[in-house]
């Protein structure tokens, strides 16, 4: 079997925080390339707002957040968080919020593409 050149999710957000601390958010694709060996994001215009090589990542986390009250179950949040090093060495990371795309595919080919494990983390929110 040829191995694929890359995988594209779309449908995924990207959350940033600039230097303000107000998050941005970026629609558009989670893209798994082998050829470049890396991790991409790609807005709707399939122009390329983040690109990290895979040796610079360090960790993957999975997480979801449940809400507390039965009625709200329509907002599971599913959150797919990189960190990694970048140019400098100083360690980053960035967070995909994947609630209106396959969460399992690309968790499982994060895995995959890069050889990492990842982390998985189950968070019920609290009712204040």
């Amino acid at each position: 079997m040829e191995p694929r050149p890359h995988r594209k999710f779309d449908h995924c957000e990207y959350l940033k925080k600039d230097k303000g601390h107000q998050t941005r958010h970026y629609s558009g694709s989670v893209v798994f390339d082998t050829d470049k060996k890396a991790i991409e994001f790609l807005d709707q215009k399939d122009a390329m707002v983040v690109l990290i090589p895979n040796y610079r990542i360090r960790d993957l986390f999975y997480e979801t957040k449940i809400p507390a009250l039965p009625f709200h179950a329509h907002s599971v949040t599913d959150f797919f968080i990189i960190s990694y090093a970048d140019s400098d060495g100083k360690s980053k990371s960035i967070v995909i919020n994947m609630d209106k795309c396959k969460h399992f595919d690309i968790v499982t080919e994060a895995a995959a593409a890069t050889g990492k494990s990842v982390s998985y983390a189950r968070d019920r929110c609290c009712v204040w």
